[in-house]
């Protein structure tokens, strides 16, 4: 129990800044103002996306893909997993 108790300390700082890393939202093509959202990781939702999209776009978008999943995250030589979440938008 004080293993697991310790682990959880130690690990818990790693969790919470992969939760906070995303990746820049990253356009898609260079006519249209459409970018690729991402808000992955551990304690990041839709919301941080759909947050991230109205900064991007002030007038408004449209959505073109939405898409869940989950991602591999390198901790101390192992890997864990972590939901994703990617947001295809097109500006208005």
């Amino acid at each position: 129990m004080k293993r697991t108790i310790l682990m959880l300390f130690v690990i818990s700082p790693f969790l919470f800044t992969f939760s906070l890393a995303s990746d820049s939202p990253k356009p898609v093509t260079d006519t249209k103002q459409t970018y690729t959202v991402s808000c992955s990781g551990h304690g990041k939702s839709w919301n941080d996306c759909y947050q991230e999209a109205d900064s991007l776009c002030p007038d408004g978008y449209n959505t073109i893909k939405k898409s869940t999943g989950v991602i591999s995250t390198p901790v101390y030589g192992k890997s864990i997993l972590a939901p994703s979440k990617k947001l295809i938008i097109e500006c208005k």
